[in-house]
């Protein structure tokens, strides 16, 4: 009797597309109903996308994915009895692929599909890829470019609304430029008085030349020529009031308006003088 008579029927398939070629696989879901459903969910939300078969440890080889939800579905009729089963470890949570038999792993993993078809070949080729110097990690490993659901199972199987709606994109919190600052310093100074000191110089200070003439003593003589001046013109004033002509009619006496002009005319000189800086 033939190993594939004794194991159970599948009732679940999908297939995921990897850079190295298709990974068809049927999954026990009526046996594994929690594992199973949860790496359905993580294939329909896009979560397996990006993802790499990344490792090869011992007879097996490892997805780089370990958040799946499940738990320990062990079964008396599924073992690891060959090679292109799918088991996942639940203390870990990683997928793996069998490339032989894997008798240790049973009732310690918990099997939940295999591969079917030429996807056996695809496997055993990426298992032969390159290695890294710790002849484990794969240094060009096959990457999940995306996962087809083809028989759900799970009639209520949706696509998890926190990935069908797009994610919303943060915007980038703008900084002030450093430049705005500096900007701002320049227009406070701009708008400081700077003071400026610097004296001026005559022309005969700085040109030698006998025909300029000293501005400051010339200025400096031009007030006492206006006081003499200023002096001699009200002198003149004084000398023209003393030698106004006696009046016609001396005897004839002075009317009260005459007499009121000429008090205006005393007290007009008297304010002149006192005002005058030159009679001070």
């Amino acid at each position: 009797m033939s190993i594939m008579s004794v194991e159970l029927p599948t009732t679940a398939k999908c297939v995921i597309n990897t850079t190295k070629g298709k990974l068809e696989i049927e999954l026990w879901a009526k046996e594994c109903p929690v594992t199973t459903r949860s790496f359905l969910q993580a294939g329909i939300d896009g979560l397996l996308n990006e993802k790499s078969l990344i490792k090869l440890s011992g007879k097996t080889v490892e997805l780089d994915y370990g958040e799946l939800n499940c738990e320990e579905e062990f079964h008396h009729k599924l073992r690891f009895t060959r090679r292109g089963l799918v088991g996942i470890i639940p203390e870990d949570s990683m997928i793996f692929f069998t490339l032989d038999e894997k008798p240790e792993l049973n009732d310690k993993a918990v099997l939940f599909g295999t591969l079917v078809g030429e996807s056996i070949y695809n496997l055993v080729g990426i298992s032969e890829g390159e290695l890294e110097e710790d002849s484990k990690t794969f240094m060009y490993p096959a990457k999940i470019q995306s996962v087809e659901i083809t028989i759900p199972y799970f009639k209520d199987l949706r696509r998890s609304k926190r990935r069908a709606e797009n994610p919303t994109t943060l915007q980038p919190i703008k900084k002030d430029r450093k430049t705005a600052v500096i900007h701002f310093l320049d227009d406070e100074m701009d708008d400081e008085e700077v003071p400026i000191n610097f004296k001026m110089k005559a022309a005969h200070d700085v040109l030698q030349d006998d025909k300029l003439v000293d501005g400051v003593r010339e200025i400096s003589e031009t007030p006492a020529k206006l006081s003499s001046g200023m002096e001699t013109e009200s002198n003149k004033a004084e000398n023209k009031t003393d030698q106004l002509p006696p009046p016609d009619n001396i005897d004839e006496p002075v009317t009260d308006r005459e007499r009121d002009t000429l008090a205006f005319l005393g007290s007009f000189l008297s304010n002149r003088k006192a005002k005058s800086p030159v009679f001070n």
